[in-house]
């Protein structure tokens, strides 16, 4: 039975890391445009401050299949840095996942960056862990005041055993219109692995607290969520749904630290 948990678990966590999303994209239907830490990391380069961010995610309301995600970006003269660590499972199994993502500005309206990824997978029974290499290069500009245009595409080798891998692709598309001072509006599309995928999402901001809602596609899956902001502090939380991998919860927090040099300005 420990054995067959294991798997279950393992199959699960294929999903999970390749869809790993923070916890205001999963609001939104796990649109790239909101996750500049996970998936399009370009949107990172118009980073003024360093920026600190703990997330958790839980599926099924089993603490075996919770995720903790630490995440820093930080700013220099040219270039965004950011380093990203994360845990699923628990002692029998689990991911342990660090990638790296560089962002750079081109011009005021576009920018580019590119990201490494290393999963270290591990399972009772297994003599020597399992391990996954991806890589992804994103893009973003915005060719009208309120429309903004993104692309990027991953491109890896994932374990399925451990002498065993398989090369995976993925690409989309993400456009964001700002409707008004209140509403943003979001969609993306793409193909993973020969499957096509399509996701939504809206957010409602008034001051400093967000309402956000959306829906992804294969399989259908509607999201909701709540973020608000005290100085320098970001929370939010997220919730989605799919009738066949159940009810996933998020929480995250993000703490913003002022660039000494840029304050001193």
């Amino acid at each position: 039975m420990k054995y067959f948990l294991a798997a279950v678990l393992f199959i699960y966590s294929l999903v999970a890391v390749s869809n790993e999303k923070s916890t205001h994209s999963q609001s939104m239907g796990s649109v790239s445009v909101y996750d500049d830490y996970h998936t399009n990391c370009s949107f990172s380069a118009s980073l003024e401050q360093t920026e600190v961010c703990l997330g958790y995610h839980n599926s099924f309301f089993l603490s075996e299949l919770g995720e903790t995600t630490l995440h820093i970006s930080f700013p220099t003269s040219n270039l965004v840095h950011s380093y990203t660590l994360s845990t699923f499972g628990y002692s029998d199994y689990n991911d342990i996942t660090a990638k790296v993502s560089l962002a750079r500005m081109f011009t005021p309206r576009m920018s580019a960056g590119i990201s490494t990824a290393y999963i270290l997978h591990h399972h009772v029974g297994a003599e020597k862990g399992m391990s996954g290499f991806f890589v992804s290069p994103g893009i973003y500009c915005y060719f009208a005041e309120d429309n903004l245009l993104a692309c990027y595409a991953e491109i890896g080798s994932q374990p399925l055993s451990i002498d065993n891998y398989k090369l995976t692709f993925s690409a989309f598309v993400a456009y964001n219109l700002t409707i008004n001072t209140y509403v943003n509006w979001a969609t993306e599309i793409g193909v993973e692995n020969n499957d096509f995928i399509g996701r939504m999402g809206f957010s409602y901001k008034v001051e400093k607290f967000s309402l956000r809602c959306g829906a992804s596609l294969m399989p259908i899956r509607p999201s909701a969520g709540i973020g608000f902001e005290i100085n320098c502090f970001d929370f939010s939380y997220a919730a989605d749904y799919c009738n066949t991998l159940g009810t996933r919860m998020s929480l995250g927090f993000c703490w913003k630290i002022q660039n000494k040099k840029r304050n001193a300005k």
